[in-house]
Parts: C-alpha cells; structure tokens; sequence
C-alpha cells in the first residue's frame, strides 16, 4: 500500500479513503499529458481494488479463525454462558434444609 502511495504522488494522482484515484490538481502533468495521466490512473485503481480484496480477504479469514478459536477455549471454562451445566446455579428450594432438619 505504501508502495502505491509513493507511485500516485509521483504520477500526480490522489488515493481517497473510499479508494477511488484522481488527479492531484496542484500537481504538475507529466509526459504524455492527460492520456498518460488516465492510463496511470486507471492502472492504479486496480492495484488498489486488488490490495483492497487481498486485504479484506485475511481480514474475514483471521477472524474466522479468532471466533473459532475464542469458541474452542470458551467452551472449556466454568460458568461460561455457552456452557449448558450447573454452574453457579441456586440450590432447590424444595430440597433439604441446611441443619438437615425438618421445619418445624
């Protein structure tokens, strides 16, 4: 990405944050006018588009695997919500009393 900031300054063109290119205005036209300038601009727009889907790509794969993996050790903690046991459950009520008495 870098590499493609430093070749649009020098080329007279401007990346956005939506990743769309245009031409610097303050920037001077090199050789080959408006048409060599178009061409460079089309050009970088799709290496943009490609870096852009590389990186959204280990974007989706490296959470996937974060959420499986905080999955896998969740599963094993006690008194995890996603764990269906007893944990931290109430004592029944209806069960016997603690001095193991009979209420009078």
């Amino acid at each position: 990405m870098q590499q493609l900031i430093a070749w649009s300054q020098q080329n007279g063109l401007v990346i956005h944050d939506d990743g769309s290119v245009t031409p610097n205005p303050q920037a001077p036209q090199g050789p080959g006018g408006a048409v060599a300038q178009a061409s460079a601009q089309a050009m970088l727009a799709a290496e943009l588009a490609d870096v852009l889907a590389r990186a959204t790509a280990v974007d989706q794969s490296t959470s996937k695997a974060l959420d499986m993996n905080a999955q896998s050790v969740g599963s094993g903690v006690a008194g995890d919500p996603a764990d269906p046991g007893q944990h931290g459950q109430p004592a029944d009520p209806g069960g016997p009393s603690q001095g193991g008495h009979a209420p009078a």
